[in-house]
């Protein structure tokens, strides 16, 4: 996937569904270790539905927004 591809399916979330698996995590542009990684991190709600796991949609992004303004924080 392009850039502008993974910017445009990260700028339209509501279109990824209310609970994400692994292959939502690589759509934004993680490869398939760090989407397992994360869904494997205790402090992350991760939902657990058989052998699958998948995070809350709106709790990804919103943790995603916190690690983007941390980022910035740490360079300024």
């Amino acid at each position: 996937m392009t850039a502008t591809k993974e910017q445009e399916a990260i700028s339209s979330r509501t279109s990824f569904p209310a609970l994400l698996s692994a292959k939502h995590l690589q759509a934004c542009g993680m490869t398939r270790s760090m989407a397992y990684q994360l869904l494997n991190r205790e402090e992350l709600p991760v939902v657990k539905i058989g052998e699958r796991l998948f995070m809350n949609r709106d709790l990804f992004f919103e943790w995603l927004d916190n690690q983007a303004r941390r980022c910035g924080e740490d360079a300024a």
